[in-house]
């Protein structure tokens, strides 16, 4: 008896570099039964070529947009409502699954409807920088809502789900397009569902210039700061704390990329949000925002630096 479709899903565009190695790791899993569905944005460079070499396989698909539009929520939703298997995974097109992924994943999904993994961080080369994304918070246990508003603790390659969960959940955001789409599906699923996390790194996250630049993790910052405030009013006060806690963590970031780059007024109106909220306020930590905040507001009254780049 053949153990039950799993449908790949690979969201493509201008990706030749890495989309091959992404497909093998798929084609290289212990799991036996999968189907592998990649979906093109209209690509200028030789992925469609590269795909087209697994044409040969019966259970390969590549679908090629009508027209391009930049939005991978769309990708990944066309891909799962055409998707054959009970279950979805989802792969970028620069990451990799290890051989045992879905395999490891499976032995869950009767008693938990998506799951999760930590991973290895690799560069353009395939060399290990990290062991784990997921390092610096230690033991992770199961996602739950609370969790998951303090971080987002999902890797959208790592995903193994049922089909039916993500579209009762209301799949990818297609508003957010290609900014924490996937982070607005997760905190749907967890105000029903615990999302199984596993510890082992199951799959290999690639870290390079294109999803590295600091307008890249910026904009990512701010469209999660838009969801997190969705609970800051929530009459749920573990909610609530964490959502702000997690706004202050981002805000403090974010008040170092601008002041990097010199977008000072950005910067200052971040600080400021973080000194207001931030507790404990005698703290080493505090005192350290606080000296910058003096050096943003002096720079703004007598320097006039505001008007310099906004």
């Amino acid at each position: 008896m053949k153990p039950p479709l799993v449908s790949a899903i690979i969201s493509a565009y201008n990706s030749e570099k890495f989309i091959k190695a992404a497909i093998e790791s798929i084609l290289n899993q212990s799991y036996s039964n999968l189907e592998i569905i990649v979906f093109d944005d209209i690509s200028t460079d030789s992925t469609i070529p590269i795909c087209e070499l697994f044409l040969n396989l019966e259970n390969f698909r590549l679908i090629k947009a009508n027209e391009h539009t930049g939005n991978i929520a769309k990708a990944r939703n066309y891909s799962i409502e055409i998707a054959n298997g009970e279950y979805v995974a989802f792969l970028d097109s620069d990451d990799l699954w290890e051989p045992d992924k879905i395999e490891k994943q499976m032995k869950y999904i009767e008693e938990f409807p998506i799951i999760c993994s930590d991973a290895k961080i690799v560069d353009e080369n395939n060399k290990i920088l990290s062991e784990s994304y997921f390092a610096k918070f230690g033991y992770i246990n199961d996602v739950n809502l609370e969790r998951l508003l303090l971080d987002n603790l999902v890797i959208t390659s790592s995903v193994l789900a049922k089909k039916e969960l993500i579209i009762n959940s209301g799949k990818f955001s297609e508003e957010q397009g290609f900014f924490a789409e996937d982070y607005a599906l997760w905190l749907n699923i967890v105000k029903q569902h615990t999302i199984k996390f596993i510890s082992s790194p199951l799959i290999r996250y690639r870290r390079h210039i294109g999803n590295g630049s600091y307008v890249y993790r910026a904009k990512l910052l701010l469209e999660s700061i838009h969801l997190k405030n969705l609970f800051v009013s929530d009459k749920d006060i573990k909610l609530k704390k964490a959502a702000i806690k997690s706004i202050i963590e981002i805000k403090t970031e974010l008040t170092g990329i601008y002041l990097r780059n010199n977008m000072f007024r950005s910067s200052f109106q971040n600080m400021f949000y973080v000194l207001w909220y931030f507790t404990p306020k005698l703290s080493v930590r505090y005192l350290k925002f606080y000296i910058k905040f003096i050096y943003l507001l002096l720079k703004k009254l007598f320097i006039g630096v505001f008007t310099s780049k906004k």
